[in-house]
C-alpha cells in the first residue's frame, strides 16, 4: 500500500472519529462540520507544502483565519483582506522561489524538480516530438498537441483555465501519460472519442473530476484504440474531460 493512501486513510478515520464524537455532544459548542473542514485544510496545507504550492499554502491557513476569526479577535481582516494578502502572497513566493515540477526519467520514474524563481510565468510550454508540458499562472491558454510520438503531458495550471486538444496527436505505441496538477482553476483536456482513456485520481480537494463521458457523443473503444492514462491531482478547482 502507498504512503500516501496510507496517510489519506487515516486522515478520513480521523473524520470519521470527529463525527461521531460531534454527534455525541462532548465537544460542546464546537461545531462538527468547522472542525472536519479545519482537519481537511491543514492536510491539504501540508500536502501542498511538500509540493511548494504556494496558492493553496497560503489559502488554507486564510481559509481557517476566516472561519475562526471571531475567536482569534481578528474579524477587522476577514475574509477579504486575508483572501486577498493570500494571492498576493502566492504571485510573490512564485515570482522569489518558483515552483516544484514532476517529470518522468528515462526509465519511467517520477521525480518532483525544484526550479527556482523567475517571475510570474503566464505562459510557458514546452514541446517535442515525445513530449509536451504547460505552466499556466493566472492566464488562459489552448492548445493543440501535434507530437507524432507523445509519450507524456504535463499539466499544471494555477488560477488560470487550461485547454488542451489531443485529436492531432499520434501516440508512440498507442499510448502515453498524462499528469495533471490543477489548483484554483479549470483544466479542460479534448479526447478522441474512439481512444481508450483511464484515470488515476491522487487527490481532489474542494474540486473534482467531470468526465463527460455521456455528452452527446458515441465511445467506440476496442483493444486496438489509443490508451491515454491520465493522472490528476487537484484543489480548488475542477479538470474536465471532454470527448471530440
Amino acid at each position: 500500500m502507498r504512503k500516501k493512501n496510507v496517510i489519506s486513510g487515516i486522515g478520513f478515520l480521523v473524520a470519521a472519529v470527529f463525527v461521531i464524537i460531534g454527534s455525541t455532544g462532548v465537544l460542546g459548542d464546537i461545531e462538527v462540520w468547522k472542525l472536519l473542514l479545519s482537519f481537511l485544510l491543514v492536510m491539504q496545507f501540508v500536502k501542498s507544502l511538500f509540493k511548494l504550492q504556494w496558492g493553496p499554502m497560503l489559502f488554507c491557513p486564510a481559509i481557517l483565519a476566516i472561519l475562526y476569526d471571531e475567536a482569534l479577535g481578528i474579524e477587522n481582516l476577514t475574509p477579504w483582506p486575508v483572501l486577498g494578502a493570500a494571492l498576493l502572497g502566492s504571485i510573490g513566493f512564485s515570482m522569489i522561489f518558483g515552483r516544484t515540477h514532476k517529470y518522468t526519467d528515462e526509465n519511467g520514474e517520477k521525480h518532483w524538480n525544484f526550479e527556482g524563481g523567475e517571475g510570474v510565468k503566464m505562459i510557458d510550454q514546452e514541446e517535442s516530438d515525445y513530449r509536451f508540458v504547460c505552466d499556466v499562472t493566472f492566464g488562459s491558454f489552448s492548445k493543440y498537441i501535434k507530437c507524432q510520438k507523445l509519450q507524456e503531458v504535463v499539466v499544471d495550471n494555477s488560477f488560470g483555465q487550461t485547454s488542451i486538444y489531443f485529436d492531432e496527436a499520434v501516440l508512440d505505441g498507442g499510448r502515453a501519460d498524462v499528469t495533471v496538477d490543477n489548483s484554483f482553476g479549470c483544466t479542460k483536456l479534448f479526447i478522441p472519442s474512439d481512444w481508450d482513456v483511464k484515470f488515476k485520481v491522487v487527490d481532489e480537494f474542494c474540486g473534482k473530476l467531470k468526465n463527460f463521458k455521456n455528452d452527446g457523443i458515441m465511445n467506440y473503444v476496442n483493444e486496438d484504440s489509443n490508451k491515454l492514462f491520465i493522472s490528476i491531482d487537484t484543489s480548488f478547482g475542477d479538470v474536465e474531460v471532454h470527448y471530440i
